[in-house]
């Protein structure tokens, strides 16, 4: 086995772990021949100092050649990070996220407090009598983490609303109110003890523990376009406009109508419609 430091995404030393590489093969459904080749292929050409970004694009690409479907599964935290804040915002997608889950959502609402006029939310969220009032906290770079400055900033503008006017009167009293952050990493200990104290509702990379932003996508399967090979920057800011925002609703709406609205060609649809199969498909095979 090899025994040398590799660079992690926060820029700092860690240990080259061949078992790494296998598992993550294995997760997006590679078989134990196929993670085993590709790491032990992996190994071979690694080298002290060598970036996890640079094992990443060396396991996707392999993933890719070998079995099609693990490669695009293997690409969600890239496929995320490519939603940005402009363009394809990682709100919407997330403000779907919770459509498709059942809840009537907001998107970009202004709330009253007690003492400040108005306060920007990200959307909010409602399922029978509870209200999320949701924050959503976008990282290009995967080594950043919602800090504990960040929730009790998040948590003194909750409160502000909550002790407000605004959801005292008759019609909206009854309802329960909740404080969520949703990022696309991870938080710091002190930020998930201080929410964990409160009640305060989190979302974010791994957390909770197997209830993760990652667990809740592949397990409802509410893959972004972004994962998918052919979706290049004009398809997805075209498709954005038409709020296309999870690979499921290429298959539940009328999309060569709107293709033909975007301007996307038949060749370029056909790709994507194909790739949206191979990932919602639990029968799909290929070699």
């Amino acid at each position: 086995m090899a025994n040398f430091n590799i660079i992690n995404s926060e820029g700092k030393a860690e240990p080259f772990s061949w078992k790494k590489i296998f598992y993550s093969a294995q997760r997006v459904g590679a078989t134990r021949e196929l993670a085993t080749q590709i790491a032990n292929q992996i190994e071979q050409e690694a080298y002290p100092g060598m970036t996890t970004r640079e094992i990443f694009k060396k396991i996707r690409k392999s993933l890719l050649e070998e079995k099609p479907v693990s490669g695009i599964r293997y690409s969600l935290k890239e496929a995320i990070k490519g939603l940005g804040p402009t363009g394809f915002p990682f709100e919407k997608y997330v403000g779907r996220l919770f459509e498709v889950l059942g809840f009537t959502v907001l998107l970009n609402q202004h709330l009253k407090g007690k003492c400040i006029d108005s306060y920007e939310i990200d959307f909010i969220a409602k399922i029978d009598k509870q209200v999320s009032l949701a924050e959503c906290k976008y990282h290009t770079f995967a080594g950043n983490r919602v800090d504990l400055k960040i929730v009790l900033a998040n948590y003194a503008k909750f409160l502000d609303i909550k002790n407000g006017d605004f959801f005292k009167t008759k019609s909206l009293k009854h309802l329960k109110l909740r404080s969520l952050i949703v990022t696309n990493t991870k938080f710091t200990s002190q930020a998930i003890k201080f929410a964990e104290c409160y009640h305060l509702d989190l979302l974010g990379w791994h957390y909770p523990a197997n209830r993760g932003l990652e667990y809740l996508i592949e397990s409802e399967k509410f893959y972004p376009i972004t994962i998918l090979p052919s979706a290049t920057p004009d398809i997805l800011s075209a498709l954005s406009s038409f709020k296309i925002m999870l690979v499921q609703d290429l298959l539940r709406t009328d999309i060569y109508k709107i293709a033909k609205k975007a301007n996307i060609k038949d060749q370029k649809l056909n790709q994507l419609i194909t790739e949206a199969q191979m990932l919602l498909s639990p029968n799909y095979e290929t070699s």
